[in-house]
């Protein structure tokens, strides 16, 4: 059951739009809408806020950008957060997951990344070492008695003699 300080909270939290509040709280809001006068009255209060800066919002939006310039701003904005959280969490040692490692990521993963350049010359080299120390052995021709295999043969690091 949502109490009438909790109901406040929520509006100050998330506004009068009951489609923008968590899931889980948005029954328990009507329920207690459709019961408490006062619910109603400060649900009312919220939504003429909500109206007023939404009206605000938009004229000096209107005044203050010209056309064009706000979509550039706002991703400008976001990137400067998107920065400052990422140096935050580097500061704190925090991992976290976020815009900055996915885009790290995704540039690790770029077939044209220097690293990749890298790794492949490292794998071309030691795979023609492998082919060249392969083709070069030579072993020596196997006995013709298949017992000869099974018998166990010295091993002149371990002997005492030295040859």
């Amino acid at each position: 059951m949502l109490t009438l300080e909790r109901f406040k909270l929520l509006l100050d939290s998330y506004g009068a739009g009951l489609d923008c509040w968590p899931e889980e709280t948005r029954h328990d809001a009507r329920v207690l809408l459709n019961t408490s006068r006062a619910a109603r009255a400060t649900l009312a209060e919220a939504q003429a806020l909500d109206d007023a800066i939404q009206a605000a919002t938009c004229e000096e939006h209107s005044q203050a950008w010209p056309p064009g310039e706000a979509a550039a701003a706002l991703a400008r904005l976001r990137s400067r957060v998107a920065t400052r959280i990422d140096e935050r969490e580097l500061a704190t040692g925090g991992a976290r997951i976020g815009p900055g490692f996915l885009s790290s990521l995704r540039a690790l993963l770029n077939p044209l990344h220097p690293g990749w350049g890298a790794l492949l010359t490292g794998g071309v080299i030691a795979i023609t070492a492998g082919l060249v120390l392969g083709l070069s052995y030579t072993s020596s021709p196997p006995p013709g008695d298949v017992l000869f295999v099974l018998e166990p043969a010295p091993l002149s690091i371990f002997s005492d003699s030295l040859r």
